[in-house]
C-alpha cells in the first residue's frame, strides 16, 4: 500500500504542472593594477595627526558596484611574492627614532575612484621609500538569467 501511495504522489507531482522560477546571478570581475609612486603621496591632516593618500580613477567602480557589488584591494608584495588584502598592517623600522611602528594601508571607494590611505600608529608619518603596487578587483553584479 505504501509503495502504491508513494508512486501515486510521485506521478501527481510530475504531472501537476507545478513549476517555479530560479535565477542565476553571475559576477563580472575586472582587475586593474595601480602604482603609487613614492613622490606622489598627498598629506591629509586629521584630528590625531596625519595620513598620506593617493587617488586613482577606476572606471569599473559604478554606483551599482557600490550598492550591489564589491571592491577588493590588495597590496602587491613583490619581495615576498604575495598579495596582501587591505586593510594591511605591518611593522616598519624608523631609523630616525630607532623604533618600530605599525603602518596601516587601507582604501576608500567612491564612484569612479579608489583612494589608498597610509596611516601610522603614532599619527605621524614616516617616509615612503619605494613605489607601492596595488591590485584593484571590482566585482559587479552580472545579469539576472532565468532558469527552469
Amino acid at each position: 500500500m505504501k509503495k502504491t501511495l508513494f508512486a501515486l504522489l510521485s506521478c501527481m507531482s510530475v504531472f501537476c504542472g507545478c513549476s517555479y522560477d530560479t535565477y542565476e546571478i553571475g559576477t563580472e570581475l575586472s582587475v586593474e593594477y595601480v602604482t603609487a609612486y613614492m613622490e606622489d603621496w598627498k598629506i591629509d591632516n586629521t584630528d590625531v595627526g596625519y595620513s598620506l593618500y593617493q587617488s586613482f580613477p577606476i572606471k569599473d567602480i559604478t554606483q551599482d558596484v557600490i550598492n550591489n557589488g564589491a571592491v577588493l584591494v590588495y597590496f602587491v608584495d613583490k619581495k615576498n611574492d604575495r598579495d596582501n588584502m587591505l586593510p594591511y598592517v605591518f611593522p616598519i623600522y624608523v631609523p630616525e627614532t630607532g623604533q618600530m611602528l605599525l603602518e596601516n594601508i587601507r582604501f576608500d571607494v567612491e564612484k569612479g575612484w579608489i583612494s589608498i590611505v597610509i596611516e601610522w600608529e603614532d599619527g605621524l608619518s614616516s617616509e615612503i621609500l619605494e613605489d607601492y603596487t596595488f591590485k584593484v578587483c571590482v566585482m559587479a553584479p552580472g545579469q539576472k538569467k532565468k532558469e527552469r
